[in-house]
């Protein structure tokens, strides 16, 4: 009977007390739902402002190889076009409505919107480094010149009376850009270009813009001047930092171990964040690292001090994997790592590196050379240069010289 009077005491302070905490429970749920719900909506303008940027890049691409024409051509029109392209391949029948002539001789050649398309969107798919760099169209000449403030005039702190001193000038450079020719020559039988069922414009688009696009991709990393742009990979490395080296000279931090990571766990990790540090502030915000499939398969295996990887997937679909909070670009362009491999870049490749093109793309057709074919030649100028060897840096896998 003592008993009771005790758990009933009991029970009803623990009451009193379930309560008496009762609102800051409900506070607690609230707050949980209001974290999950911003987060939902966090997400989901990431993947708005990602999917803009990507389609407001690409309609800038589009420009740039298209000669201003932001509109993509599919749908209708590009069916249109690609008729237009096949009535062209088989007999040389010229639609002004679809495939506009320029400069029309003995073959007939021609500007092909549609053609101009696949090659952007191909570039697009096979080329990282195509898609991020800036773009720029020369419409007249063979040259682009860009001049580069290298050094900041200064400013000085003065009372208000003091006089006005001249500060001292900036200095400049000048980038370059020659325009290369790209060329395709595509032989087609007299008995394929007879049959009416073969889809012969795509077919040319596709052959074409394959071509054209793993080129262009190719020679805007690796492309040693000769006749192909400056790619990326082919300027001069060093170990020195920004502000002693020549300007058109780019920095690498070496892994100190020829070909590799290293043996140590962390290591790999620690050359990472100290080429994501040797990046100075005003090429942080839209940096990115870029790497091929491979490096990125070694790269995403390594965690930090606590055992957290570096590596992070993407947030929702269609946004980049990123690592140590910077998206990651995947170019089969890249090398893979290897001795004194500059297999790992970081920076903002926009500022970096400027890809020029002279905008359109011409094609030739020619029945009379090789007997029982037709060939198909289609050309394009462009031209890449660095612009500012601030903007990016390297990892190499090798070791400082004198070490």
């Amino acid at each position: 009977m003592t008993t009771q009077p005790t758990n009933y005491q009991e029970l009803h302070r623990h009451l009193k007390t379930m309560n008496a905490i009762a609102p800051q429970m409900k506070q607690a749920v609230d707050a949980a739902r209001e974290h999950d719900r911003r987060l939902s909506e966090l997400e989901a303008q990431m993947s708005v402002a990602y999917r803009v940027a990507t389609e407001t890049r690409d309609q800038r691409n589009h420009a740039f190889v298209t000669g201003g024409n932001t509109t993509p051509h599919n749908g209708a029109s590009g069916r249109a076009e690609m008729d237009a392209l096949a009535k062209y391949a088989r007999a040389g029948i010229e639609i002004h409505n679809t495939i506009s002539t320029a400069e029309p001789a003995e073959g007939g050649y021609t500007v092909t919107p549609v053609l101009a398309d696949t090659l952007r969107s191909k570039l697009h798919d096979m080329s990282a480094m195509a898609r991020i760099v800036s773009n720029a169209a020369l419409d007249q000449g063979n040259t682009w010149l860009q001049p580069i403030n290298t050094t900041l005039s200064g400013a000085t702190w003065v009372a208000e009376k003091d006089a006005r001193n001249a500060n001292a000038a900036p200095t400049f450079e000048q980038a370059e850009i020659t325009l290369d020719e790209l060329a395709s020559l595509v032989p087609i039988t007299q008995r394929a270009l007879d049959d009416s069922f073969y889809d012969l414009g795509g077919f040319l688009t596709e052959n074409m813009g394959a071509q054209f696009a793993r080129s262009i991709g190719d020679a805007l990393l690796n492309g040693d001047g000769d006749k192909k742009p400056d790619g990326l990979l082919s300027y001069d490395t060093t170990d020195e930092a920004d502000g002693v080296r020549d300007w058109f000279k780019l920095q690498h931090i070496n892994t100190e171990v020829a070909g590799s990571f290293g043996a140590d766990g962390n290591a790999g990790a620690e050359k990472l964040i100290d080429l994501a540090y040797s990046l100075r502030a005003p090429y942080r915000p839209n940096a990115r690292w870029m790497m091929t499939r491979a490096t990125a398969s070694v790269i995403r295996k390594m965690k930090d001090e606590e055992g957290r990887y570096l590596w992070r997937d993407a947030l929702s679909e269609g946004q980049p994997a990123t690592l140590l909070g910077h998206p990651v670009e995947l170019d089969e362009f890249m090398p893979e790592i290897g001795t004194n491999a500059l297999a790992v870049a970081f920076g903002d490749f926009a500022q970096a590196y400027t890809m020029v093109s002279r905008p359109g793309l011409r094609l030739l057709r020619d029945p009379y050379t090789v007997k029982g074919s037709v060939l198909f030649y289609a050309y394009q100028r462009v031209g890449g240069g660095l612009i500012n060897s601030e903007a990016v840096k390297f990892l190499r896998f090798g070791v400082t010289p004198g070490d």
